[in-house]
């Protein structure tokens, strides 16, 4: 509570909290209470303060519900108590006793979640960020008080690579902060009702929005930390066209894949407040081509036509690209924010294990010894002796040493050796730097070949001789599907009814442009399909398509703020409308073959059909 320091305020918020008291039955502590004055007061009038309200005077303001209440010029000296609680659990663990998995897991799950609750509100000190990571990297490789020097084999940045890029998987402190703030950021952009959004749009952006929003003058800290994680909105929103009356047609990420059409700087001035919906045909909400075309030069105006309009979003509004739900995840900004912050381009080429096909331009490859000993700490935790034999005494392992003149020195320190990073840093003694560059390579290739196989081997067949079934006594079955055509830059529908007989009913086909996503293609074939199944006031229907997505996200009850979840709703309320004793299920694709032969005929017709008799392309199918 703020209250100008003078007895008259003074005596004012007593009465106030006495009416509280009194209104809510609630007792206030004036033990644990505090008050702070500015250092321009007074001290007789803060003694006075004080014995008005019965309340301790202190100095600093100290903390509230674990955040500082106040932050000074010193942000590290405000923000040092999250060292220090990180210091005192590292010191409170022998790590001569932890096992180097022992050591990230606590890394992980209780170091690394101690500045978690403070990184939501504020901007860490850069500075700070180092020192703690600095603190974890050293406990990491088994430092503590009694044995504080040693080697960092690996710098923390590269221990913070995720690990299908070559690292451990640890959080960079950074980079988590901006994203939590992140979080914060994106509710003043999508929950513009909120108590907390309008009290800060009134201060800091009260004419525009908070992606035009400035610092401005003399702000709060916690704003200033907000603000700074404005990049990581910016690059991942994207918006989500509804009336299109709040979308400018410049400037705004609206188009596929977020997209920007930049102003042009000779635009004349009828064309500057242009929105989405003006691009929009005047018999439905579709794109106006001719329009398109005369506006934009052949590239924006392919954009534009390639750029897919749902009837079932209603309202222009902000999604967050990153997720299948569109909406704002701290583990998505954070991927997103780390590949901003890190250079992860070495370990990416390292991972794809594509090395192979032309031995001479791998001779040509540089690699500093700093990397080569990234790969020897991760084949260390990776591969055991025998695993490591395995993989470079391989027949077609040896050809390939032998054909880079390796295979002598290799299979010497094999011979010589009893462990995996003896083999390999002993090669990396003796060998010439290009030649153990190559080894490097070569060896992590081939394990992350084996992996890859591994992977494949666990992938269990698909069942093979699925049928189709016919319904129950005295109900239907409607088969859907859809097919994607990206040269005809088509989605085609595909629509067949039959009843408890097996016999055929009626089929359709129908097809959308541009071409969009599998899964809302598949969700607008349920709800066409739903559309004309009503149509026909058939009941009593089972509804199957070869999509488990769409099956799954039906019957969930899940927040999903993309356009696939807007479809979704709007097959929902059809449904729950229109359908009684009905159902929706997922069916496998060998009994789905009808409905799917009829979206692949659907994309090569110019129009939409209705079959009452067999179509051709199914007769053999029937």
């Amino acid at each position: 509570m703020f209250f100008k320091a003078s007895d008259h305020e003074a005596l004012a918020m007593k009465n106030i909290l006495a009416t509280y008291e009194e209104a809510s039955g609630q007792s206030i502590n004036l033990q644990k209470s505090e008050f702070y004055c500015s250092r321009n007061v007074a001290a007789s009038v803060k003694d006075s303060v004080a014995s008005i309200l019965g309340v301790q005077q202190v100095l600093g303001t100290g903390k509230y519900l674990g955040l500082p209440s106040m932050v000074g010029r010193s942000r590290k000296s405000t923000f040092k108590f999250i060292k220090d609680r990180i210091w005192k659990k590292i010191t409170s663990w022998s790590s001569k006793c932890l096992s180097q998995t022992g050591r990230e897991i606590l890394i992980k799950s209780v170091l690394q979640s101690i500045p978690s609750y403070v990184m939501s509100i504020f901007l860490i000190p850069s500075s700070l960020c180092d020192e703690i990571e600095k603190m974890m990297n050293s406990f990491w490789w088994g430092h503590n008080k009694e044995q504080s020097k040693g080697i960092h084999w690996l710098s923390w940045d590269r221990l913070s690579m995720p690990k299908n890029v070559g690292g451990l998987g640890f959080k960079s402190i950074s980079a988590f902060n901006y994203a939590m703030l992140g979080k914060q950021a994106w509710k003043f952009m999508t929950s513009s009702g909120s108590l907390i959004t309008r009290l800060f749009k009134a201060r800091y952006f009260p004419r525009s929005d908070f992606l035009q929003s400035s610092i401005g003058h003399n702000p709060s800290y916690v704003w200033r930390s907000i603000w700074s994680a404005k990049f990581i909105v910016c690059d991942g929103h994207k918006w989500s066209i509804g009336s299109g009356h709040n979308i400018s047609i410049w400037d705004q990420q609206w188009l596929v894949n977020g997209a920007v059409i930049s102003k042009p700087p000779n635009l004349v001035e009828e064309l500057h407040q242009l929105d989405v919906s003006d691009l929009f045909g005047d018999d439905g909400k579709h794109w106006d081509v001719n329009l398109v075309n005369s506006l934009f030069d052949a590239s924006v105006a392919d954009m534009v036509l390639r750029t897919p309009l749902f009837n079932s979003v209603n309202h222009d509004k902000i999604i967050w690209r990153h997720e299948k739900d569109r909406t704002y995840s701290v583990k998505s900004a954070y991927r997103q924010c780390v590949e901003n912050i890190l250079d992860t381009t070495i370990f990416k080429f390292l991972a794809t294990g594509v090395f192979f096909g032309n031995l001479e331009s791998l001779l040509k490859l540089k690699i500093s010894f700093g990397v080569c000993v990234e790969i020897v700490f991760q084949l260390e935790l990776a591969l055991t002796k025998r695993v490591l034999i395995a993989l470079i005494c391989v027949w077609n392992s040896i050809q390939i040493w032998q054909r880079c003149g390796l295979w002598h020195q290799v299979q010497h320190s094999l011979n010589t050796t009893t462990s995996v990073s003896g083999c390999v840093l002993e090669l990396a003694q003796h060998m010439a730097a290009d030649h153990f560059s190559l080894f490097s390579v070569l060896l992590w290739s081939w394990n992350q070949a084996q992996e890859m196989k591994q992977k494949q081997s666990r992938i269990q067949p698909t069942i093979a001789g699925t049928r189709w079934s016919k319904p129950s006594i005295g109900r239907y079955k409607c088969n859907i599907d859809a097919s994607f055509s990206t040269i005809l830059n088509k989605v085609g529908i595909g629509v067949c009814v039959r009843d408890d007989q097996g016999s055929f009913v009626l089929a359709k086909t129908e097809w959308f442009s541009p071409i969009m996503n599998v899964d809302i293609g598949e969700t607008l074939g349920l709800l066409h399909a739903m559309k004309w199944i009503q149509d026909l006031q058939l009941e009593h229907v089972d509804f199957e398509l070869y999509s488990q997505i769409v099956v799954t996200k039906f019957h969930s009850k899940n927040r999903d703020e993309s356009e696939l979840g807007d479809i979704i709703k709007d097959c929902r309320t059809m449904f729950n409308t229109h359908f009684r004793n009905s159902r929706v299920e997922y069916i496998r694709r060998q009994a789905n073959e009808v409905a799917h032969v009829l979206a692949r005929e659907a994309t090569s017709l110019a129009s939409f059909h209705i079959f009452i008799d067999v179509p051709l392309c199914i007769v053999i199918l029937l």
